[in-house]
This record gives structure tokens, sequence and C-alpha cells, in this order.
């Protein structure tokens, strides 16, 4: 549609990752998927599953000529309407509608102009209907286990502790089991687990580091690890040349 690579434009340009490219589309047969109508929400959040997405979203686009005119010129009018579903919750995250017009004497010239001039609109609110969504998304409180492992380990669960009294969106964080070198928190965050995990990296330590072995969305599973610079190296191994 001439909608189409607006909106892959707009989105790739301001960072979204699309699931696939324009022309190459998914088969809804090969996932043993099938459409009531080309606006089925619920197979399309079946597909966008089945290849990793994290929302579908689904629009519609409608242009016909005004009873206004300017002049000798007719005006044209171009509709929009878009949902946005989120997969997870498999429910309806964003959806509004964008109008625009032009004025043209050739029919086909000026539906073309107002269907570009309302898909360009459409897509950067959608961009920003979507960035909402998700910040609001990921502000939600969740709550997962952490777990450290790894040698030395109570200085460096200290130490780790004290970074967690920087981490201002942690609501909650209690122990569920501590040995000498293990340790389960029940941990309540103002975001996903994802999100504590990539903050938690930023973090820095005085003689160590931290390896994020598993993250899912009730879990987070870390390991503490030598710093570069104190891990001690082997004895390089040496050749005699027989020839001296």
């Amino acid at each position: 549609s001439l909608s189409e690579p607006i909106f892959l434009e707009k989105m790739a340009e301001n960072r979204f990752s699309l699931v696939h490219a324009r022309g190459a589309y998914p088969e809804p047969q090969i996932h043993d998927i099938r459409f009531n109508s080309i606006y089925d929400a619920d197979a399309a959040m079946d597909l966008g599953a089945k290849l990793g997405a994290d929302m579908v979203v689904m629009g519609r686009v409608r242009a016909s000529e005004s009873i206004n005119r300017m002049g000798d010129e007719k005006t044209f009018d171009a509709l929009i309407e878009i949902q946005a579903y989120d997969i997870v919750s498999r429910t309806q995250s964003v959806a509004f509608s964008v109008q625009a017009a032009a004025k043209s004497h050739m029919d086909r010239e000026g539906s073309t102009e107002a269907i570009a001039k309302a898909s360009t609109k459409a897509a950067l609110d959608l961009v920003h209907e979507l960035d909402r969504f998700w910040m609001k998304n990921l502000r939600k409180e969740n709550a997962f286990d952490l777990i450290i492992e790894g040698e030395s380990f109570l200085p460096r669960f200290i130490a780790l502790k004290r970074r967690f009294r920087e981490m201002t969106d942690i609501e909650n964080i209690q122990p569920k089991e501590i040995a000498s070198e293990r340790a389960v928190m029940e941990v309540v965050y103002k975001g996903s687990a994802s999100h504590f995990a990539d903050t938690l990296m930023l973090k820095t330590f005085e003689g160590f580091g931290l390896e994020i072995a598993e993250v899912t969305d009730n879990k987070v599973f870390i390991r503490f690890i030598q710093a570069l610079e104190d891990r001690v190296e082997g004895p390089l191994e040496t050749q005699e040349n027989p020839d001296q």
C-alpha cells in the first residue's frame, strides 16, 4: 500500500525493530494460523508471537473526494485508523485515527497526496504512542527472583547490596535463601526483570564483576566473576629450538 513504506521508514528511523521487511511477508499457513479476515487481531497476535514480535500493528486507509473545493481544484480527504496490540497481554494498547487533505486537478494525484500526508502524521503519532506505552509498561512493578552465585561470596554480596541502595526503582528486596556461596532474593522492581539486569550491568565493583547468566520474566541469575586485571594467567609454555 502507499502507507506501508512511510510507516516502515518512520519506525526504522525511531529505532523500532521490525520483524519483517517490506515485501518479505510471513506466511500464516506455515505456522498453522488461519485469518478469518484481514482484520483478525487474534490471528495477527498468534502470528506475531510465532515470529518473536512484542506488538502487532494493524490499520486501514481510506481516501475519497471531498465535497469541498478550492477554485477549480478538487479536495481529497484521507483517513487512517491504527490499532496496536500487546502480544503478552493480548490487549489493544493503542488506537487512534488521523485525517489529512490534499488538493489537485487529478483524482489519483490528489488521493495519493492525501494518503501520504495522513500516513506521515499517523506514523509519527504511532511512534509517540508506542513509546508512551512502553515507558508506562517498563515502570510497572514486577516481582522476580534474583539468584546470585560465586566465589568470595560474602564480601562481594555485601558490595552488591550497597549498589542495590543506589537503584531507586527497587521497591523491595528480601532474602529467600542464603548460603555460603549462593543467595536467592525476592525483588519488587519498577520495571521488567530484563530492565533490572540491564541497569545492574552498568554498576562497577572493586576487584570483581558480574556475569548475567540468565534472564526470564520471573528470574535473574547472576554470577560474581574475577576482575580481568586480577585474573592469574598460567605460565607460558616454551619450546627449545633444537638447532640452537
